[in-house]
């Protein structure tokens, strides 16, 4: 199959041709539009996830608002983003995103603090128009795509429009890497700068680079690991090619011992907990196959026979 031609500019003239792409008419869309407004639980499923002891909001379109939300995400996702942008886009992952980072002096990294939740319709629509569309569909897209004043967590297009905010982040941050032979990568709202030791000394300047573009710089997850340290990159080690981190593994086997202690306890809630630790087991054996092994050791004796 040929690939679809990357698009460097949408160039949407009025909200007719938004609604061709996007297979809806025009009533329905603008109706759509006020609706999200006025009833967003008609179109939106809400539930909060609790994630490493924080609770994210989730919300996820439904219905036929969906099938329209899928087909702009897959519109979008055919801009030309920055080749060192990440996360969201077809093709590119974790692994995409740590691999120019592998065996570096040193590693910066930083990330913008609450992301999602602070990404403003203003933002969004002033995009939209940077990118050729005209004022009305701009303001449409931007309807479809925010909720409550923010990026929905859960909407397939909030990764995307996360990307299309950051593009300009992500252009800086490849100027400065190029000007001091470093490489840059961003990953939605993670940014990552990696080369010689004396980019440690570039810290404050990428703080104030992500300020520039209207975010805040999440100061405590901002330092720089040398490589006489783990450094770790979107959950891969990168020392020395791509291994698992080694407080993951020891988190795992933590896991296995307290459930090896709810066994001997004679509890019977722990099917839960060996399902999730199979599936963390199966994510460390991509990066290190001798650790995943042993590891699966150590469940399978934890396991009643």
């Amino acid at each position: 199959m040929k690939a679809l031609r990357r698009l460097t500019i949408l160039n949407i003239k009025d909200v007719s041709h938004l609604c061709l792409l996007l297979g809806v008419s025009k009533d329905n869309l603008l109706s759509i539009c006020s609706g999200i407004e006025k009833h967003p639980n008609g179109y939106y499923r809400r539930h909060v996830m609790v994630r490493n002891g924080k609770q994210r909001s989730i919300a996820t379109p439904y219905g036929s608002f969906r099938r329209i939300i899928d087909r702009l995400n897959s519109f979008l996702q055919r801009l030309k983003f920055p080749d060192n942008m990440h996360g969201g886009l077809k093709g590119r992952t974790t692994y995409s995103y740590a691999k120019p980072h592998k065996g570096k002096k040193a590693i910066l990294k930083s990330d913008i603090k609450d992301f999602f939740p602070n990404v403003r319709p203003t933002q969004v629509y002033r995009e939209f128009i940077r990118l050729g569309c005209a004022p009305d569909v701009a303001r449409v897209i931007t309807k479809l795509t925010m909720l409550d004043g923010c990026l929905p967590q859960g909407s397939p297009t909030s990764t995307v429009i996360g990307n299309i905010v950051t593009m300009n982040l992500a252009k800086r941050l490849k100027g400065l890497a190029d000007s001091i032979k470093a490489s840059s990568g961003t990953y939605v709202d993670d940014v990552v700068l990696s080369g010689p030791t004396y980019i440690a000394k570039k810290e404050k300047l990428v703080l104030k680079i992500i300020e520039q573009e209207g975010f805040s710089p999440n100061i405590t997850k901002t330092n720089t690991q040398f490589d006489n340290q783990e450094q770790v990159i979107a959950g891969i080690r990168v020392n020395n090619g791509f291994d698992a981190p080694s407080i993951k593994i020891a988190s795992i086997r933590a896991e296995i011992e307290a459930l090896e202690n709810s066994v001997k306890s004679n509890l019977n809630n722990y099917h839960a907990a060996i399902k999730s630790i199979r599936g963390k087991i199966r994510y460390i054996e991509r990066l290190n196959k001798g650790a995943a092994k042993h590891l699966s050791k150590l469940l399978n004796r934890s396991i009643p026979q």
